[in-house]
């Protein structure tokens, strides 16, 4: 599933995964640093890096949302901190971006 803000959350049998890519040459993370979600009541979680070592580019994070499925909110708007060497970048995703996340976790 894919929104206007170029994250892209996808499942496989058992897993379920948000894959954030920058501009090449822009943005960088810091693997194997977690991604930090919080949401719009102040809750703070955090995805575990989740990107295959042996691919690990600089521009792309990948982080296992499957053990937190139950704990993001159902329709609150969420904000993401990346884990990039570049400080001060975080993502907005709008509640309706949350509830069709919780469209596709429901079919893992």
């Amino acid at each position: 599933m894919r929104d206007n803000h170029g994250l892209i959350l996808f499942s496989r049998p058992s897993q379920l995964q948000l894959r954030l890519v920058g501009f090449p040459e822009q943005y960088h993370f810091r693997h194997p640093d977690p991604l930090v979600l919080i949401t719009s009541s102040g809750q703070t979680l955090t995805a575990v890096d989740d990107f295959p070592k042996a691919d690990t580019v600089a521009n792309v994070g990948q982080f296992d949302l499957l053990p937190l499925a139950s704990q993001l909110p159902k329709s609150e708007s969420l904000v993401l901190r990346p884990p990039l060497e570049e400080q001060g970048i975080e993502i907005a995703v709008p509640a309706a971006v949350v509830v069709e996340w919780h469209a596709l976790i429901e079919g893992v």
